[in-house]
């Protein structure tokens, strides 16, 4: 089944605006966000250092580096994106989601 960001944002303890902002590289996670993130989707958190320290050494802000080790690890390896466009409606179960 595909993962929507509200679903990945209930998992990691954030809302659905920052996980698309993390998946986007907009942004980078804090050490705290960092660290549930790692803990809610089993991801060692050396390596997801690793990667976000790639990204600090841009000038920019972005972390595109990051954005797709999360796009690959948790994304893709829960069935790739469900519909990001709006939280769920009142209800809704999950086979009534649309993968997009």
């Amino acid at each position: 089944m595909a993962m929507s960001l509200h679903q990945f944002g209930e998992l990691a303890g954030c809302d659905y605006t920052t996980v698309s902002r993390l998946l986007s590289g907009e942004r980078a996670p804090s050490t705290r966000l960092l660290n549930r993130i790692c803990v809610a989707f089993g991801l060692d958190s050396g390596e997801a250092l690793r990667v976000l320290a790639k990204d600090q050494e841009r000038t920019d802000g972005k972390s595109p580096a990051f954005a797709a080790y999360l796009r690959e690890k948790v994304i893709e390896a829960n069935g790739g994106p469900g519909h990001a466009g709006r939280p769920p409606a009142q209800g809704e179960s999950p086979e009534q989601r649309i993968a997009v």
